[in-house]
């Protein structure tokens, strides 16, 4: 049988025949392998542009019997052309390292990658690279043949179809190869690579280089991380300036908005959640304008933020967009519909639209729901949680439009019940808040600084917070009300009200009149905890409160003797008559929204007994009132007294001053202003009030005039600081010449310099200094959103219920850019009597929480609740216990997700280098001793991450990051542990694990959303088996029922129900509700869900894995 001898080219064709070795008996890698044996060669020179190590697969049986082997990587086009500015060796390692990390971490391919480092080596293995000159060049040359062609040294070079090489084996041919190679492999500019090659695979994910514990964590956190840190793409930086932790939050809302469509901006007070609002408006407003299209926005704000705020910012940087206050998206006749097409939607302190039975909450629903399919909905607030993790909840929905599988693509399969499990204590809120919210507290920002990363603000510079200080302001409540306050107090315990709950006057109960009952009497300890607030406030407020309820039991009792009764269905309306700065609510407005019931299902001689005693008592009440009111409050008022003696101690300083309730505030201004001696010994202040009752107008000009520095406009602060810069003596010239006192010819060059659009602004300066107030006292229509810095001192005038509150109300001075260094808290406390107080007010939420636990109640009762560690938290402050702000921050922001996370990250970044990151090679694994034992697996597929923390022992893997995160954190200077393991198995079992919730995911977006409440109900009726219903009405009214949520028209719709089938018939039943459809724009395209991409199980990349066991001997 004659020898083996290669065809003269080679094009990689396959053939028919079944086994691999007979599939690629046409290939370059048969040729080779059948010359080297069956011919006997024992040397194999190489020269390629490329290299992959899985090669060796084809190879290893002919390659470890050769002799010598040489192989010269050379440099191909497009790194020839790169040449001046990359390293070739540190280019040649990352495209190798790409093609190791392709390879699926299996036993087939680590026991590739062994033999591979073993064969390179060897002695008579030889590898080089090539910078210059160009070579492209493919070469493969034997003892006695040289082939030359297109086949780099891969995989598929070796075995594609698009491959072509010619075979030559005359003698004269090889020896001109010879020497041809010998021309490049001895050339000056070649690099020895053996090493490098061996040090590329040993530190693979498949090598044997031994890596710490932290080298995996870090690793681990900047795969995830790395797309949200670092400089603001080009694309994102527009007219804003942004500090820079303020742009790696734009960064990470538009990553959010690109994905959901909605995002929640919930930086702490202070930290310009605003600046980011208005980022993400220029973005899409601006940004995405082209010819054709002019995207529209929409800013929804309170109303004391829309010319304060809003209107003078987004005229700063020339962006429009609609500003509507959320008093007007409240009123019963907003026109949602004007607004359906718009792109954009922002709302600013978003929590105010937390309580879904609200106008407000309604009327927005229904403009998103029906609204632009694509629009994007930004909340913004600092405080998304101000009760229970509900209002979150239903802040959520404006994004998620009702759909409880919205989140899906997070892995949250229902978010309601999602929700359930995380107040139960069963889940945890990191990975969604992850998918929707951007949230930095102060104390990460104060983290930053610490590890070295300083908060630059543009055209300001470097920035610190300042240090916050409490102080206690002490009186004696008891003395303030003329010994009367342990009288006051019991007449509103004895208080029946019962006209808030006439249910428990029935004279027959089922079980749903017990739930209204209790509901009812929540309510009334509610009003009573509220009369407490106003009694601990000031004498005015509980007056006010006290002479209204007693108008509303004489107008209740005035009704009931006309033999009528009236009940309301919506009770917790009726708290609004107790809520401050509701002006709106009068008596006869909310008599007059209670309904008739029949009056023969009642004791009515009890009722009027009740509310007889009521007024009886509302009476001795206001007759206290009167008789402390008699004396002189400079005398009498004990808090009053107090709190003016502190105000002389820090005279020369603003100072900002809050009261929960008007009556108070306005109170307080009229002894202020009234009182010449104390005016004289402060050095006559200027003293403003602002409340609710406030005109818009004014209420910016008194925000103005209070911090004047702080509401400047960029540019009014740059020719401010120019001109406070100069001497007293061109300042006054400047003045002068403004009033028209100075004769233009005698104008100094330092007047000329300054252009006239620049003396406007000085103007305007100094007009607002000539009218500067020292002193603002304000209700918490200044709590929200308000840069008043300009201030040191802040005054809380009533206790503290509430630290949501209390940390918002800090948040107008507490800001970045103070201009001081410390920030003074002060708060009046009652030496005698806040026992008792806080007894009297523990003890009626004390019912309230019974209630709750029994019934479950409506957020409007629990929104004013007290907490029970409000008590423990008041009696802190009062000791004056710093350290009390930073706790209570941190439960506000309990919430803070991702943070603490790049913490680690931020700082290894900072001492050290990224380029240090990127050169560590995926897949790569450590282990280390700590009190969780288990394994971590960090997977990637496309732009999502995937945690898996399999428990030592447990099958069923944690997935929450914040969880693990915590449980694999460790430092440079954790030793590496590792046990002996087999890894492999346990990897195919997460990543097959992985795959299937992935696919499980997939097949219920597939599914048809599960229909509730008043879709089934019309959906039920529609598609009765006994109905005759034109077929076109039908498919057109499922396709409604089944894609829209219709949650935010059920109140209508169910009036449109009303009657059916008894009193309205089929087709005018019909004809209503296709004309509601028709109206309320419910017919319109319906937007897509959230994205859930097909993840196939080869897309899923492992970034790394650590080993933790709990001893040493394991």
């Amino acid at each position: 049988m004659p020898r083996y001898q290669p065809p003269h080219y080679i094009d990689n064709r396959r053939s028919d025949a079944p086994t691999l070795d007979n599939i690629f008996q046409y290939s370059l890698a048969n040729v080779l392998k059948r010359t080297i044996f069956e011919q006997e060669q024992e040397r194999l020179w190489i020269v390629s542009g490329y290299f992959t190590p899985n090669v060796w697969l084809l190879c290893k049986e002919f390659l470890i019997n050769l002799k010598e082997f040489k192989f010269l990587l050379g440099t191909e086009p497009i790194v020839e052309k790169k040449s001046e500015i990359i390293d070739l060796r540190s280019y040649f390692k990352v495209d190798m390292r790409k093609e190791i990390e392709s390879l699926t971490f299996n036993e087939k391919n680590a026991q590739m990658v062994i033999e591979l480092i073993d064969f390179l080596e060897k002695e008579w293995v030889e590898v080089r690279i090539l910078k210059s000159p160009f070579l492209h060049a493919k070469a493969y040359l034997l003892d006695n043949y040289g082939i030359v062609g297109s086949s780099n040294f891969t995989y598929n070079g070796l075995t594609r179809n698009s491959e072509l090489n010619l075979v030559k084996w005359d003698k004269p041919a090889i020896k001109d190869l010879e020497a041809w190679f010998f021309k490049f492999w001895d050339h000056k500019n070649v690099q020895p690579y053996k090493q490098d090659l061996i040090d590329i695979l040993n530190e693979s994910k498949f090598g044997s280089k031994e890596y710490s514990p932290f080298t995996v964590f870090i690793k681990v956190l900047y795969e995830f991380f790395k797309d949200r840190i670092g400089p603001m793409p080009p694309a994102y930086q527009m007219g804003i300036t942004l500090a820079p932790f303020q742009q790696e939050g734009l960064q990470e809302a538009l990553r959010i908005l690109e994905r959901h469509n909605g995002v929640v901006i919930s930086d702490a007070v202070g930290l310009g959640k605003t600046y980011i609002g208005m980022g993400l408006i220029e973005h899409y407003i601006i940004g995405r304008r082209r010819r054709g299209y002019i995207p529209k926005g929409l800013v929804i704000c309170p109303a004391q933020l829309r010319n304060t705020m809003w209107m003078p910012k987004l005229e700063e940087y020339g962006i429009k967009a609609r500003i509507l206050s959320q008093e007007e998206v409240s009123r019963k006749d907003f026109d949602w519909r004007e607004f359906l097409n718009y792109d954009l939607i922002l709302m600013d302190e978003s929590h105010n639209f937390r309580n879904p039975s609200t106008n407000r909450f309604q009327n927005l629903m229904k403009l998103i729901v029906t609204g632009n399919p694509n629009m994007r909905v930004i909340l913004m607030t600092a405080t998304p949680i101000n009760n229970t993790i509900w209002d979150l909840y239903h802040q959520l929905s404006l994004i998620t439009k009702q759909s409880k599988e919205y989140y899906l693509s997070s892995g949250i399969q229902d978010l309601e019940k999602y929700f359930k499990k995380v107040d139960e204590g069963g889940a945890e809120l990191t990975d969604l808040l992850e998918e929707c919210m951007v949230r930095r507290s102060r104390l990460d920002i104060k983290k930053r600084i610490e590890i070295g990363t300083p908060v630059e603000i543009p055209g300001i510079g470097v920035v610190e917070f300042p240090e916050r200080k409490l102080k206690s302001v002490h009186y004696n409540l008891t003395d303030t009300y003329s010994g009367f306050y342990a009288k006051i107090a019991a007449v509103i315990e004895r208080l029946k009200l019962a006209c808030y709950n006439i249910d428990q006057y029935r004279k027959a109960r089922t079980k749903d009149t017990e739930i209204i009952i209790n509901r009812n009497n929540a309510l009334i300890a509610m009003l009573k905890t509220l009369y407490l607030k106003r009694l601990e406030s000031s004498i005015q407020s509980l007056q006010v409160s006290i002479k209204r309820q007693m108008d509303f039991q004489k107008k209740f009792l005035e009704i009931l003797k006309k033999n009528k009764l009236l009940r309301s269905k919506e009770y917790r309306k009726l708290i609004k008559l107790e809520q401050e700065e509701e002006k709106e609510n009068l008596i006869e407005d909310v008599i007059g929204s209670l309904d008739e019931v029949d009056i023969k299902n009642y004791e009515i001689s009890e009722i009027e007994n009740h509310i007889n005693e009521d007024i009886t008592n509302l009476g001795d009440l206001l007759g206290l009132i009167d008789k402390i009111l008699k004396g002189k409050p400079e005398e009498n008022d004990k808090k009053l007294v107090a709190v003016k003696n502190e105000l002389v101690k820090i005279k020369g300083y603003k100072v900002l001053i809050f009261s929960y309730f008007e009556e108070t505030a306005r109170y307080l201004y009229e002894q202020f202003i009234s009182n010449e001696s104390w005016l004289k010994e402060m050095g006559n202040p200027r003293i403003a009030l602002l409340s609710g009752s406030t005109a818009s107008k004014q209420r910016n000009k008194i925000v103005q005039r209070f911090a004047i520095r702080s509401n400047l406009k960029e540019i009014e602060n740059e020719v401010t600081e120019k001109f406070l810069a100069l001497d007293l003596n061109i300042r006054n010239e400047i003045k002068d010449s403004i009033i028209g006192k100075l004769e233009k010819n005698k104008a100094s060059k330092e007047i000329k310099q300054f252009p006239k659009n620049e003396l406007n602004i000085i103007e305007n300066y100094l007009m607002l200094k000539d009218e500067e107030i020292d002193i603002l006292i304000s209700t918490d229509v200044l709590s929200e959103g308000q840069n008043l810095q300009d201030a040191k001192f802040l005054l809380n005038y009533d206790l503290h219920w509430n630290p949501v509150r209390m940390i918002q109300r800090a948040g107008r001075i507490d800001r970045i850019g103070s201009p001081f260094k410390e920030l003074v808290i002060y708060n009046c406390f009652p030496e005698e009597g806040l026992n008792d107080l806080l007894g009297l007010v523990d003890r009626l939420q004390k019912r309230i929480r019974d209630i709750d636990r029994a019934i479950g109640l409506d957020a409007s009762v629990l929104g004013e609740a007290v907490h029970p560690k409000s008590f423990d938290e008041l009696k802190r402050i009062k000791a004056q216990d710093n350290k009390i702000l930073d706790e209570l921050e941190q439960q506000v922001f309990e919430l803070v997700s991702m943070e603490e996370m790049k913490f680690p990250l931020m700082e290894f970044i900072h001492n050290l280098s990224e380029s240090i990151l990127k050169e560590i090679p995926l897949g790569i694994h450590s282990g280390f001793v700590s009190k969780f034992p288990g394994i971590f697996f960090a997977f990637r597929a496309a732009d999502r991450h995937f945690w898996r923390f399999y428990p030592e022992g447990e099958e069923k893997p944690i997935t929450n990051k914040l969880k693990i995160f915590r449980m694999i954190k460790c430092k440079d200077i954790t030793s590496r542990f590792v046990p002996e393991h087999k890894i492999f198995r346990k990897l195919e079992k997460a990543i097959h694990d992985l795959h299937k919730d992935i696919r499980q995911l997939q097949k219920i977006r597939r599914l048809k959303r599960r229909m509730e409440g008043i879709n089934k109900k019309i959906y039920n009726i529609i598609n009765a088996t006994n109905l005759e219903i034109d077929p076109s009405i039908k498919e057109k009214f499922n396709k409604v029922l089944e894609n829209y949520i219709l949650k935010p028209f059920a109140r209508d719709l169910n009036t449109i129900l009303k009657g059916y089938p008894k009193k309205k018939p089929l087709d005018q039943l019909i004809s209503d509700i296709d004309d509601y459809f028709e109206e309320n724009m419910i017919y319109r395209e319906i937007g897509p869900l959230s994205v859930l991409d097909e993840i196939k199980i080869s897309h899923i990349e492992l970034i790394g894995y650590l080993i933790i066991s709990k001893n040493e001997n394991k």
